[in-house]
């Protein structure tokens, strides 16, 4: 850095000077510029010379000054420094590097921003044994911590858990059905109390281990005594599971369990090596990608060229965390996240490019913790809370991707028949609502967490002025993943703004919600009434499907009218898409499925 900065500083001090011509200049004066001796002076020209950068003329004789002709632009060297920092994932000296510089050339900022934007989307990269297909998509939340199927709590851990590790079986989205996934075959007696899997043979894990019956044994041992697992009501009345023989697992259920399959398509149930040496951040599956760096600068994606199933396109799918060197850029392109198409790569409209747009598989809402000793104990006030922030209003006056109004965590509408009203608020008018609040409502302010991401910021502001106007005070306060999913955090706030994902899979997603204990909706709950929906899910596995999808819908009702439910609306996500962008769809992570997109050269 220090070459760069002397010849920036020469090339600075020499005014009106073009790349290309000769000046004139001494050695004295080389030195007094760049505080140095005239010996130092002389090895800094030579080293220049030979990178470049300069011509060099010595002076001959008394009275001949020396003449030099720049050859490269300062600006150009301190972009190349930049790139290359970028390059050794050294994110703190390209932001010395910016601080230095920025005076000497003000838009230096903004072409390296222009630069950084060239690294992301689709790219060939040459390599050692030819070229690879690398998706880069810009993240700022890395490392990506834990990486552990049954610590699950953001949807890009359960995305990329997807992408590492596989399950027993898969849902098939298009069909509506379970299709063989590591299990090729399964049965089941009679009453649905015993059920045996049968296992594909010739599945190596990434470190090219067999896949086997003790992996299955192991993955759920390890699921059952794990005390911090969130989901372990996944496994209740799991009496016994035993490996018949390497390649085929039995497991017997105190209880029919005609739920099962949903339940082992779940990436908390993915399968892990029994083998495997437990390494924060690093997992070692089956899937369809390998993970092979996960830190604070980078998570990277190599595929998986032995995948039992169909190799992916794509040879490396890299998460680049860049924000602490380039802040201005961060937000721009918030949603390439979704579909890995940058600024750079999208032709105009005339080339083909083509908008599609999404429902996205979550229901964002509103939980109230009525559990806590505060102003929400009372139900008049929560009532009128819930009439001031009605979600028609919230959509009508933010609109954006806020395309429809949730009539609950899920609805028929899920299932493919016509939606039912299912959360019936009650409208108070504009006088009741005041009435309510001046016999209630003391003026105790009410906390409200959330995560910080913008649409999150966007909705809690309408919340807090929307409540202000009629006299309530909502303190927000925006906290990071790791601080709101903390217990004590969860069981201190009023309300908590978040969104629940819920795939093809609805009756599992809508459990998850229920039952899991990093859900905000478990620890808001009125004990007595989660104590109710405990015992009604035991008699749901019993249940065919249309049945059980009565009784949940009930329960759907049931949390959103009388429980602490306030669903708000859903979204809709939109991708720009060309003839080279194939089988470009979103998940319900919000992410671009890895596995399948393809790219034509």
């Amino acid at each position: 850095m220090i070459l760069v900065e002397h010849y920036n500083r020469l090339f600075q001090s020499v005014r009106h000077c073009a790349i290309g011509e000769m000046i004139e200049i001494s050695i004295d004066i080389v030195s007094e510029t760049l505080f140095v001796t005239d010996r130092n002076s002389k090895l800094t020209i030579k080293k220049w010379v030979d990178l470049g950068w300069i011509q060099w003329f010595p002076g001959r004789g008394r009275g001949n000054r020396s003449k030099i002709i720049f050859l490269k632009r300062p600006e150009q060297l301190i972009i190349e420094m930049l790139q290359h920092a970028i390059e050794k994932e050294d994110l703190h000296a390209a932001k010395v590097i910016l601080d230095q510089f920025s005076d000497d050339y003000p838009k230096l900022q903004q072409r390296y921003d222009e630069w950084l934007k060239t690294l992301f989307g689709f790219h060939q990269v040459e390599e050692q044994g030819g070229a690879l297909d690398v998706l880069r998509i810009q993240y700022t939340s890395l490392p990506i911590l834990p990486l552990d199927p049954t610590e699950i709590s953001l949807r890009s851990h359960g995305h990329i858990i997807k992408q590492v590790c596989d399950t027993l079986v898969h849902y098939d989205e298009q069909q509506h059905c379970f299709t063989p996934g590591l299990a090729f075959f399964w049965e089941h007696t009679k009453d649905f109390t015993k059920w045996k899997f049968y296992l594909r043979k010739g599945v190596r894990f990434h470190d090219g281990e067999p896949f086997t019956s003790k992996d299955v044994q192991f993955t759920f041992d390890r699921f059952r005594s794990k005390v911090e697992n969130p989901y372990r009501w996944m496994v209740t009345g799991l009496k016994e599971m035993k490996e018949i023989d390497s390649y085929t697992v039995e497991m017997e259920w105190e209880h029919p369990h005609k739920f099962l399959l949903q339940m082992l398509s779940g990436e908390q149930l993915s399968i892990l090596s029994c083998n495997s040496i437990e390494h924060e951040g690093y997992l070692k599956g089956t899937g369809p990608f390998k993970l092979t760096q996960n830190d604070e600068h980078k998570l990277i994606l190599e595929v998986h060229d032995t995948y039992y199933k169909e190799r992916a396109f794509l040879d490396r799918v890299e998460l680049w965390n860049i924000e602490e060197s380039h802040p201005t850029i961060t937000n721009e392109f918030a949603n390439e996240l979704s579909f890995g198409l940058y600024a750079n790569q999208i032709p105009t409209q005339n080339q083909g490019t083509q908008t599609k747009t999404f429902p996205e598989h979550n229901t964002t809402y509103l939980t109230f913790n009525l559990l806590r000793d505060g102003p929400l104990k009372n139900p008049n006030l929560v009532k009128a809370v819930r009439a001031i922030l009605h979600p028609n209003q919230l959509v009508e006056d933010l609109g954006e991707h806020r395309a429809q109004v949730a009539s609950g965590i899920i609805s028929s509408m899920e299932w493919g028949s016509p939606s039912s009203e299912v959360v019936d608020t009650e409208q108070l008018t504009e006088s009741e609502i005041r009435s309510t609040l001046a016999e209630h409502y003391n003026g105790q302010p009410l906390n409200l967490y959330t995560f910080p991401d913008e649409d999150h910021i966007q909705d809690v502001n309408w919340i807090t002025k929307r409540c202000l106007h009629y006299g309530i005070e909502v303190r927000p306060s925006f906290l990071e993943p790791e601080k709101l999913l903390d217990v004590k955090s969860i069981l201190e706030a009023d309300i908590i703004h978040d969104s629940a994902t819920m795939d093809k899979r609805v009756e599992m997603c809508f459990l998850q919600v229920l039952l899991s204990e990093n859900s905000f909706i478990f620890h808001h709950l009125p004990s007595k009434m989660l104590e109710e929906i405990k015992e009604s899910v035991q008699h749901l596995y019993h249940l065919e499907e249309n049945e059980r999808r009565r009784v949940l819908l009930e329960m759907d009702h049931l949390i959103c009218t009388k429980g602490n439910v306030l669903p708000l609306y859903r979204n809709n996500s939109e991708i720009i898409t060309t003839q080279t962008v194939q089988n470009a769809t979103i998940n319900a992570q919000g992410w671009i499925d890895f596995y399948n997109i393809w790219f034509k050269k």
